[in-house]
């Protein structure tokens, strides 16, 4: 990701980030207050979900930049930055474009929804298919870190 602020704020960060912030920031109360709950509300997620908790080895893991003060008016940070309005992201022709927006969260289930239909057809699947004549499948497209907070019912 990238991160923004003044240097003191991002000092700190990578800092936290590495694990030793609190003692550095001893001249700085309120920003050691902000690191020392950042820390412990991360690892209490870290926790939460079995994962170890991320802290980088070394400053070097990071990368920074500036914009300085010698910037322009006319001069731009980002000179081949080209921004386009589109009406959809991938291109379909136009096949999806008569789709409410409304529509598309029709069949949404809660969590607790979710986990009951999955009770349900594994049920299903045990006793001999489904009586009913429909079948579903399960297609898992979450990313690496979204597979890594949880997984579905086995």
């Amino acid at each position: 990701g990238t991160l923004s602020g003044s240097k003191a704020d991002l000092d700190a960060y990578v800092k936290c980030m590495l694990g030793d912030a609190t003692d550095e920031l001893a001249d700085d109360p309120a920003r050691r207050r902000a690191v020392e709950s950042f820390r412990n509300t991360s690892g209490d997620f870290f926790r939460m979900i079995g994962v170890e908790e991320l802290v980088f080895a070394n400053a070097s893991d990071f990368k920074w930049s500036s914009a300085g003060d010698d910037i322009g008016d006319r001069e731009s940070l980002f000179p081949d930055l080209n921004v386009k309005i589109v009406k959809e992201i991938i291109s379909t022709g136009g096949v999806f474009t008569s789709i409410k927006t409304q529509d598309t969260s029709v069949g949404y289930l809660s969590p607790t929804e979710w986990h009951q239909e999955m009770k349900s057809l594994l049920k299903k699947n045990h006793e001999g298919g489904s009586s009913d004549g429909v079948e579903t499948i399960l297609i898992d497209v979450r990313n690496h870190k979204e597979c890594q907070v949880g997984a579905f019912l086995p």
